[in-house]
């Protein structure tokens, strides 16, 4: 049986201030996208992130547009209540660089 890898490393900036919601089940989510530049077409290239509960506060409180972050995580793809498809990278470990809303300081949380 051959073994598979869902996992993705990305070092960009927030596109936009991250949000931060509750399920109707209590768990905490916040939702952000991340920018990186792609190295064959040189444009810029927009993905969007997701995470969860203690991740997902500490990630809201440390982070605003425009802070370079490092992000571990896996790729997700769901469809919506209109049955378009969605991806997005699920968050398990991030590293905020810079610019960080209240400290910047290293954050590894896995839930």
């Amino acid at each position: 049986m051959s073994k598979t890898v869902n996992r993705v490393t990305i070092l960009g900036n927030i596109l936009r201030a991250p949000t931060l919601n509750k399920t109707t089940s209590g768990a905490t989510v916040c939702n952000a996208a991340i920018a990186t530049n792609n190295r064959i077409t040189n444009k810029p290239q927009f993905t969007d992130i997701v995470l969860w509960n203690r991740a997902a506060e500490a990630f809201h409180k440390q982070v605003v547009e425009g802070t370079r972050v490092y992000i571990e995580g896996y790729i997700n793809t769901y469809s919506n209540k209109d049955d378009n498809q969605k991806t997005e990278v699920v968050v398990s470990d991030f590293a905020v660089l810079d610019g960080g809303g209240v400290k910047p300081e290293e954050v590894i949380l896995n839930d």
